[in-house]
């Protein structure tokens, strides 16, 4: 990875094929939950991302490989819930590098140039969410210093509404 830049309007369309490469992979984890990319409604990726960039609360890397873009990095800040002990927390909400590019410090220089701005906006946490069953993700961001806390479970209720309709 050579370098890394904030995003523009511009970029929209190149953020969205990005994130329709993020969306197929989740699919393949559990098609069940995830939803295949064309499933999205028309518009949906490029409206996403546009909002992102607007943002004053959202910061969004384009991460390269000489002149092309080879993954993208999204960070917020958030306000923190009434039960924690800080006013603000940062949400490293997506990411994503092409396989042909992974291993090369990409996502560690994302993380580097989004914890500087959210030491900026006095943020005392980063948080993160990753597939429980995405091996590569989770190993690359304990490797990074994040460590579970907080274990999100589910129950599939679908199954019992298509069985009972």
């Amino acid at each position: 990875m050579s370098n890394i830049r904030f995003a523009k309007t511009g970029d929209v369309s190149t953020l969205e094929a990005l994130d329709r490469e993020v969306v197929a992979y989740h699919h393949t984890i559990d098609a069940k939950i995830w939803a295949a990319a064309d499933e999205y409604p028309e518009g949906y990726f490029a409206k996403f991302w546009a909002e992102q960039i607007a943002s004053p609360t959202a910061r969004v890397f384009l991460l390269q490989s000489d002149e092309e873009v080879v993954g993208f990095f999204l960070a917020q800040v958030v306000e923190s819930t009434a039960s924690m002990r800080f006013a603000k927390r940062g949400v490293v909400d997506r990411v994503y590098v092409r396989k042909e590019h992974r291993g090369k410090g990409s996502t560690r220089v994302g993380l580097e140039v989004a914890t500087k701005w959210f030491r900026e906006e006095d943020v005392a946490t980063i948080d993160l969410h990753v597939e429980a069953r995405n091996e590569l993700g989770i190993a690359v961001w304990k490797k990074l210093g994040f460590e579970p806390y907080v274990i999100k479970m589910k129950k599939k209720l679908f199954m019992l509404i298509l069985c009972l309709a």
